[in-house]
Formats: structure tokens, sequence, C-alpha cells
């Protein structure tokens, strides 16, 4: 398998900008109404983070300098607040604030219990943003009103998260498709967010002197910042959605007993900020009650999901690297009329992967290699 290497490189917002003739860049009105947004959205993220900062120095001061005991209510009662806190402002401000409290909640090997529990809910409760604003934003992306470029668009989204959203359309076609749109001035907003997270991210590092917050956070700003490369997302989901075209997994030792399908990419209506993908009905792997209903056993989901991530790790070197529930459905024919029995009846049919957003071969020839070297001590 031939290795390649991520690198990194300009972001696409800096490279949309060098290639712009002159008179379709930015006026110098709108570079000061986003220089003024971002102080307004710098000024509101400090006022919530330093006075969390605060009261964590405090108490630290006070047990580590001074040498009082803390009890533990004391600390899970500022935990608490701080992490709602913190919730509050990512729901309010969105885009890169919600991104870094979703990966907070994943990190149950540094942040305290209750920061997890409280942040969990950001996992599943992001806003849409309002269909005007996504209206004109695929008008700008299309040329044209949505409308005319789309046989029948769903104003209401089916699914939301921190950079974009997800609305049904058809072609005309007649195709069903889903549209993952990105979100006006997110990249803005992400920059400003991670300039702050920059900033906090040596302070806060006291608390936590066994760990270098610092590689986490250059880590998370890479990802981030390269989540927003919908060509890239396209082009990788493409890929893997070759690899799995004759992909005929084994469940039970029983080849044939599963289906992995990934949504194909549709060139026509993918641009720098839209991606369409052909649609899929399914419900989340976690969906007990529909697994039941089905007659899907848990034990058979997750050896199909495990086969998947192995020819993808091993196999293919390029894999979907956010695995989360929210990204994996259990796929259904919903329904399928049968005429000889005259009766609807429903089959399961295996596992959709989707939102493929950051594959890099070289993560999974770091990792075995850490692996093989783990082994050998």
């Amino acid at each position: 398998m031939q290795e390649t290497t991520a690198t990194l490189t300009t972001p696409p917002s800096a490279q949309r900008a060098a290639l712009c003739p002159p008179e379709e860049r930015p006026s110098e009105l709108d570079t000061a109404r986003k220089f003024g947004y971002a102080i307004v959205r710098f000024t509101i993220s400090a006022w919530t983070l330093v006075p969390i900062y605060v009261s964590y120095l405090w108490l630290w001061v006070r047990w580590k300098k001074l040498g009082h005991e803390i009890e533990k209510d004391t600390w899970n009662d500022v935990h608490r607040k701080n992490a709602r806190a913190f919730y509050r402002l990512a729901v309010r401000m969105r885009g890169g604030m919600i991104k870094v409290g979703q990966l907070i909640s994943a990190r149950v090997d540094i942040v305290p219990r209750v920061w997890v529990e409280e942040l969990s809910q950001l996992q599943d409760r992001v806003d849409p943003t309002p269909w005007s604003g996504i209206e004109e934003h695929l008008t700008r992306e299309y040329g044209k009103p949505p409308q005319e470029v789309f046989a029948e668009i769903e104003e209401k989204s089916i699914a939301a998260a921190s950079f974009g959203q997800v609305h049904r359309a058809t072609t005309k076609d007649g195709r069903k498709i889903a549209l993952k749109i990105r979100y006006p001035n997110i990249e803005a907003k992400l920059e400003v967010d991670m300039t702050l997270f920059g900033i906090a991210v040596p302070l806060f590092n006291i608390f936590v002197p066994k760990v270098d917050l610092k590689v986490i956070y250059r880590e998370m700003r890479m990802a981030l910042e390269t989540e927003l490369d919908y060509r890239q997302e396209a082009a990788y989901t493409r890929t893997i959605h070759d690899n799995f075209e004759n992909f005929s997994p084994t469940i039970n030792n029983a080849a044939g007993g599963g289906d992995v399908v990934i949504p194909e990419v549709l060139g026509e209506y993918t641009t720098d900020s839209v991606i369409a993908t052909t649609f899929f009905e399914g419900f989340r792997i976690t969906d007990k009650q529909k697994m039941d209903e089905l007659g899907v056993k848990p034990t058979e989901l997750l050896e199909l999901v495990l086969n998947t991530w192995t020819k993808m790790m091993y196999q293919d070197g390029v894999f979907q690297s956010d695995p989360h529930p929210g990204n994996l459905l259990s796929l259904a024919k919903f329904p399928v009329e049968n005429t000889e029995q005259s009766q609807t009846a429903q089959e399961w049919r295996g596992i959709q992967v989707g939102d493929v957003s950051l594959q890099r071969h070289s993560l999974v020839i770091l990792w075995r290699r850490n692996v093989l070297q783990d082994g050998l001590k």
C-alpha cells in the first residue's frame, strides 16, 4: 500500500480570495463589517471564558499555593456552573464554539465528568439556521434560486450540526438527494474562535500539567479547518464510495450478511460550500427500539461496523474518521410492497456511512506503528 502524507495548505477562503479578480473581492465596507463582527464575537466569548478561568484559578491557588483542602462538592459545583456557562455560550455563538464543546465532551480522560455530562447535549441539540439565510446562500452558490435548480427542496432541515445543515431535495430528473450546506460566514467564526482558544489554552494548561493542551489545540484546529473544505470531503466520499462498490461483508461467518452504503456525490450540484449526495432512509444504529422492530441483532450490526472500518483502515488506507451515531444509519426498505403476499414488508439492509470529513492515510500508518511500538515494550 502506497503511503500518502498530509500537508498543511492555505485555507480555502484564502485561496478563493487570491484567485478573485479585484472587482469581485470584498469591499472595504465588507472588511470593516467582518472586523467589527470579529471584535464583538471575541468580546462576548471572552466575557464567559474569563470568569470560568478566574473561578478555577482561585480554587487552584487556594489548593496548591495556600494548602487549603477543597471539598469535592465545591469542585463539582464550580464544574457544573462553568460547564453550563460554556454550554450557553456555545449554543448562542454556534460555529467553532459548538464544535469545541462537542470535542470537550468526548475527552473524558482530561475534563471532569460534569463537563462531559453537560456538554454532551451539544452532540444532538444544534438548532438549524433559518431557511431565509440558507436560501440566500444557495442562490449565491448556484447563481439562481434553489427553487429553479431543483424540482423540489424542503425548507425544513432534516439535520443540523456545528458547521452546516442538511436539506432534502429532488432533482428535476426525479432523484432524491441530500444537500449538506455549510453555514454562511462559518470560516470567519471559526477563525475568531480558534484565535480565542489559542490564547486560552496555555492559561488553562496549568490545571492539567501532565497533558500538553497546545498539541491537542493544534490538531483540533487543523482538523476543524480541514472540515470546512467541502471539495476535499466530496473527493474522499467519492473514493470511499468506489472502494465499497463490490464489498461483500461477512456477518456471523456468512458472506453477504449485510450491505455497506456510501452516499454517491452528485458533482453537478456540489460546490465549495454544498455537497449533494444520494439520500437514504434509515435509523440510528443506537435506536434499540427500531432494531427490535426489524429483528436486527446488535451483535450483527456491530460486526458489520467493525468489518467496515477494518477494510477502510487496513485495506484501503482511507477512512471515515468521525464514526459517531449521527454518521451511521441502519438502512431498511421503507416500505416495500409485496404484491404476492399483499402486505408491506420491511427488510434490514445494512448500514450507511455518512459525513466523510477528514481521512488521512498517514494517520493509519502512524496508529499502526504506535501499536507495534507498544507491543514491543
